[in-house]
């Protein structure tokens, strides 16, 4: 199924927005105050970083989640309440 979008829609193909990178930032920030309440007075590197990037990004960017993304955006399942009526199927468009 080819799903259509309209002008004006691209808020819709931001599922990384809606679903994934707020629970990113979260576990990020939770990772970065361990790491600093752990080892206090000490700088952050760049290696430390990478660290506390690398244990969010495997929280955050799971299936769940980016399905979540979908589901939020209305895309899948179709959600007409959702999406304002404003995607259309390719069967629905050549129904027209």
């Amino acid at each position: 199924m080819l799903l259509t979008l309209p002008p004006h829609s691209s808020h819709k193909l931001q599922l990384l927005d809606i679903a994934v990178y707020s629970p990113l930032r979260s576990y990020y920030n939770n990772a970065r105050m361990g790491l600093l309440h752990t080892n206090p007075g000490t700088p952050m590197t760049i290696r430390n970083v990478a660290e506390c990037f690398g244990k969010a990004y495997r929280l955050a960017f799971t299936p769940k989640n980016v399905q979540a993304g979908f589901k939020a955006a209305g895309i899948w399942p179709m959600n007409r309440a959702q999406d304002g009526g404003q995607l259309v199927t390719s069967e629905e468009k050549s129904s027209e």
